[in-house]
C-alpha cells in the first residue's frame, strides 16, 4: 500500500507465497498489540484487580493495511478482502507504520530520515549482532551492522532473475560459458582447480591457462584431489601451479584478509588469497572458479534432500549455535522468517539461491579483489529456466545438468564423487582448548564441536583481539 513506506519485499513474498500454495485463501499484514486495552470504560484484555506484566497480556493482531492478498472467489464471491482461511504476515512497529494522519507523515519522515543518516554513517555498531551472525550463518547478513566504528563491511549480493541468463539443457551452459569465456580473450586467465566436476568444466573452456590447485599438509591430505587435478590439467593443456597450504599460510595470510573484510572469514579464504597473490605474481589478470554452481544447479544435496519444516531447517543450516557459545547471543531466526511460506514450512531452495550466494560471493569476491586480482564465477552468470528436479537430486543425480555436461567435456573420465574444497580444520583445531575471550561462555567443551565450528571460534577471537585487544 502507498501509506505503507516502510513494508518490505519479503513480508509480501511471504504473503504471496502463503496464498499460492493453496493452502491459504488470502493473506494480510498486521502487527502484533500486546498492551492495556480498554473499551468502553472498562479493561478490555486484564482485570483491575489481578495486573499482569505486558508480555504475560494475550496477544492480539492489528491489521496494518499494509497489503491485502487474495484470491479471485475472495473478491467475486464473497465481496471482501480477507477469506475463510487467512494467512497473516506480522510485522515489526516501523514495517507497521501507516500514513492516515499529519502525524503519522512526521513520524515516518522521522524514521526514513534517521536510517538516511545512519546509512551515510556507514550503517550501526552492534558487536552483538554480528558476532551471532557471523556464527550462525558465516558473514554478516545485515549490510548496516558492524563491529566496531569506522568498520564497514560490504555483501556481494547475487544477480537478480531478470540479470542471469536461462539455461535448460547441458548444450545451452557449454554455450554461455564459450561467450561469457570469449569476453576475456585479450587476457591472461587462471583458473582455480580441485579434483571436482565443476572447476574441471571450468578449467576446460581455459586451454593453455595457468590452473592453481591447494595442497594441504605435503600432498598428503586429499591427495586423490591433486591426481584429478593433474589429469584435468593434462586434458586441456593448463600450466598447473600447487598453492601450497600449512597452518603457518593460514596464519601469515589471516589478517589481511580479515582486516579489508572489516569482519571475520570462512576458512577457505585465507587460502583463497594466498592463491590469488601467487598468481598475480605469475601475471595472471583474472582468476576463474566455479564456486557457485552447486548453488546455482541442485549440488547442496544434503540441504535438498527434504521437504523441511522451518525449524528443522533452521537448525541443519546454523553452521554454529550462538547460544550454544556466547554469554550474550543473538537470534538470527529474522533471516529464517523471511521465506518462511504458512505455519511450519520454509522455501530452502529460495533461502540457498539468496542467502547462501550472497556468503558465498561475498567470501571470494572480497578476498580476489584484496589482492587486486579479477575474478570470474561463470556458472553465478546462469539460472534454470525449469524448477530443479528435486525428486532427481534425492536419488542421487544432483547436478543433472552439470554432470552431462562433465560427460560433454571429458567423454572418457568417470564422474567424480563431490568432495568440498579441502581445508584440514580438523588436524589444525585437534588440540585446541577454545576460546577464552569474554564474549564466549567459559569452559566451552571443545570436543562437541566440528573442526569448521572451531574456526569459526578461533578466528572470531582473533579478529575481535585485533580491535579490541584483551
Amino acid at each position: 500500500h502507498v501509506t505503507s513506506p516502510f513494508l518490505t519485499k519479503e513480508a509480501v513474498e511471504r504473503g504471496l507465497e502463503a496464498v499460492k500454495s493453496g493452502e491459504y485463501d488470502s493473506a494480510f499484514a498486521a502487527k502484533k498489540l500486546q498492551t492495556f486495552l480498554w473499551q468502553n470504560n472498562i479493561p478490555l484484555n486484564y482485570e483491575l484487580d489481578n495486573i499482569p506484566i505486558t508480555q504475560d497480556l494475550p496477544e492480539i493482531l492489528e491489521e496494518t493495511s499494509g497489503f491485502y492478498i487474495f484470491t479471485r472467489n475472495v473478491i467475486t464471491d464473497m465481496n471482501r478482502r480477507i477469506g475463510n482461511t487467512p494467512f497473516i504476515v506480522e510485522t515489526g512497529e516501523i514495517e507497521s507504520i501507516d500514513i492516515d494522519e499529519p502525524e503519522d507523515f512526521m513520524i515516518a519522515d522521522a524514521v526514513f530520515n534517521y536510517n538516511s543518516l545512519r546509512n551515510s554513517r556507514g550503517g550501526e555498531v552492534s558487536k552483538s549482532y554480528c558476532i551471532s551472525s557471523y556464527l550462525a550463518l558465516r558473514y554478516i547478513e545485515d549490510d548496516s551492522m558492524n563491529f566496531y566504528p569506522d568498520l564497514h563491511h560490504r555483501n556481494i549480493k547475487p544477480l537478480t532473475d531478470e540479470q542471469r541468463i536461462p539455461v535448460r539443457t547441458a548444450k545451452d551452459i557449454d554455450r554461455e560459458i564459450r561467450a561469457q569465456v570469449d569476453k576475456f580473450k585479450d587476457m591472461k586467465k587462471g583458473v582455480m582447480l580441485s579434483g571436482g566436476m565443476d572447476s574441471a568444466i571450468v578449467a576446460s573452456y581455459l586451454p593453455g591457462s595457468d590452473a592453481y590447485t591447494f595442497r594441504f599438509l605435503g600432498g598428503n591430505y586429499q591427495s586423490e584431489e591433486l591426481v584429478r587435478a593433474e589429469y584435468y590439467a593434462e586434458v586441456y593443456g593448463l600450466r598447473l601451479h600447487y598453492v601450497d597450504i600449512s597452518w603457518e599460510t593460514v596464519m601469515k595470510y589471516l589478517e589481511p584478509v580479515m582486516v579489508a573484510k572489516c569482519a571475520p572469514v570462512h576458512s577457505i579464504e585465507p587460502q583463497i588469497y594466498q592463491a590469488a597473490l601467487q598468481a598475480r605474481t605469475d601475471g595472471v589478470e583474472i582468476m576463474f572458479s566455479g564456486a557457485t554452481s552447486d548453488l546455482v544447479f541442485g549440488g547442496m544435496d544434503k540441504l535438498l534432500s527434504q521437504d523441511w519444516t522451518f525449524d528443522a531447517f533452521m537448525n541443519r543450516y546454523t553452521f554454529t549455535k550462538p547460544e550454544d557459545v556466547l554469554r550474550e547471543p543473538e537470534s538470527m531466526c529474522y533471516v529464517f522468517e523471511r521465506y518462511r511460506i504458512g505455519d511450519d514450512k520454509i522455501d530452502f531452495t529460495k533461502f540457498l539461491s539468496e542467502i547462501s550466494m550472497s556468503e558465498l560471493l561475498t567470501s571470494y569476491v572480497t578476498t580476489f579483489g584484496v589482492a587486486e586480482m579479477n575474478y570470474y564465477d561463470p556458472y553465478a552468470k546462469l539460472k534454470m529456466s525449469e524448477p530443479l528436479d528435486l525428486s532427481r537430486v534425492r536419488k542421487g543425480d544432483s547436478k543433472y545438468l552439470i554432470r552431462e555436461l562433465f560427460r560433454m567435456r571429458y567423454p572418457d573420465t568417470i564422474i567424480p564423487e563431490k568432495i568440498p574444497m579441502p581445508r584440514p580444520v580438523d588436524a589444525y583445531f585437534e588440540d585446541w582448548c577454545g576460546p577464552s575471550r569474554k564474549e564466549f561462555i567459559a569452559g566451552l567443551e571443545m570436543s562437541k564441536f566440528t573442526g569448521n565450528q572451531k574456526w569459526q571460534m578461533y578466528c572470531l577471537e582473533k579478529f575481535l583481539d585485533l580491535h579490541e585487544p584483551r
